[in-house]
């Protein structure tokens, strides 16, 4: 039979096609040799069909051992778009009456597989876990509580005092409840919720950042709404996306009312800005534009109305504080080892203590609790130590 090259009329193998069976000689003793397997893959051309391997040889005399089979030709290389070419005939084992059966066609190895796809590294929340700063709108996950802007986990002790639970730490800081007070400061520790003080003192904890709500700290409205002040009273009101910002101000959108009051754009009237986590700095230069810029993080100016020390405020362990010529405020990490105590003098977690340098000095967070040591909140101290209350240290 023919192979799928053109047949040579002659009887010698050479004379064949690379790619044909040669023709078995059948006289004795020389065996039948398997058709010369050197079939080579078809052309490697765009779209190319395989080439099959050479036309097996006819068997040899039945009484000599079995014909070998041909070599083994390899596929072709796969041309773009093309098949691999199949490997050629190998010989098969003679049968009675010594036809040399063909071996199956070789394949083509198979074709490698790209590798698996790499998956992106776990992604690590920036806020809202305990022990991190809380995220916009004094927000923590699973019912922790945030305070002075840390995270403490539910049923954990509150820096504060009393346990953390659903976002209050005790009987304070969570709407309706009171609000928390530490020193001077009146806060509230569960996620969107506000301070809203009285002139008789104290205050009571009420929903902030949604659509006609209390602005929460830093200027924060959920859902890309603006935080407007009252040009009046100060009293600053989320305004939902979409919806007008009145006084001729634009329709809030991402934060910003209109042209004004976003994020690195130019202050509304009155020295407003809308957009979360901004605040109004003037120009120092005369006649320059004021602009809004980012507030509330350590080294950046206090969130908040006035622009004198105390009155702002600021995001995650960082405290509000005055600069040395009083006109302005910015924002100074706090509540670490070694740092500044936060406002209410409170440092970020239950193994930390402030303590205040002298008459006037500075307030620091300081290890406590061991042998040694000042003693931690409520006369407390670690290993089974005792709290000497006329000492203040741990023994």
């Amino acid at each position: 039979m023919d192979g799928p090259g053109i047949t040579s009329p002659g009887n010698d193998a050479s004379d064949s096609p690379l790619g044909s069976g040669g023709i078995g000689r059948g006289d004795a003793p020389v065996a039948g040799s398997g058709g010369i397997g050197m079939g080579t893959g078809g052309a490697t051309e765009v779209g190319g069909v395989s080439g099959q391997g050479g036309t097996l040889g006819s068997g040899g005399d039945t009484t000599v051992p079995a014909g070998t089979g041909g070599l083994t030709s390899t596929g072709g290389a796969p041309s773009t778009g093309g098949v691999a070419g199949s490997g050629g005939s190998s010989g098969g084992a003679t049968t009675t009456g010594g036809a040399s059966s063909g071996g199956g066609v070789g394949t083509g190895g198979s074709s490698g597989t790209g590798g698996a796809t790499g998956t992106g590294g776990s992604t690590v929340p920036a806020c809202g876990s305990a022990g991190q700063n809380c995220c916009p709108g004094n927000t923590c996950a699973s019912s922790g509580c945030c305070v002075y802007g840390v995270c403490t986990a539910s049923a954990a002790t509150c820096p504060i005092g009393g346990t953390c639970s659903s976002g209050a730490c005790g009987t304070c800081g969570a709407s309706p409840a009171q609000c928390c007070t530490s020193g001077n400061d009146t806060i509230c520790t569960a996620s969107r919720t506000t301070c809203s003080t009285s002139y008789m003192g104290g205050g009571t904890c009420t929903a902030c950042g949604g659509a006609n709500q209390p602005c929460c700290d830093g200027n924060f409205c959920a859902d890309d709404g603006c935080c407007l002040a009252s040009a009046s009273t100060g009293t600053a009101t989320c305004t939902a996306a979409g919806k007008s910002c009145g006084g001729g101000l634009g329709t809030c959108s991402a934060g910003a009312c209109g042209t004004c009051g976003g994020l690195n754009g130019t202050c509304c009237s009155n020295n407003r800005c809308t957009a979360p986590g901004t605040t109004c700095q003037t120009s120092t230069t005369l006649g320059g534009q004021s602009s809004c810029v980012p507030c509330g993080d350590p080294t950046q100016p206090c969130c908040g109305g006035s622009a004198y020390g105390g009155t702002g405020t600021c995001n995650g362990s960082a405290t509000c504080e005055a600069s040395a010529t009083g006109v302005t405020s910015s924002c100074v990490a706090c509540g670490r080892e070694g740092q500044t105590c936060c406002s209410g003098s409170i440092c970020a977690d239950a193994t930390l203590v402030c303590q205040t340098a002298g008459l006037g000095g500075t307030s620091t967070c300081t290890t406590c609790g061991g042998t040694g040591q000042p003693c931690c909140a409520n006369n407390t101290c670690t290993a089974g130590g005792t709290c000497s209350r006329r000492l203040g240290t741990c023994s």
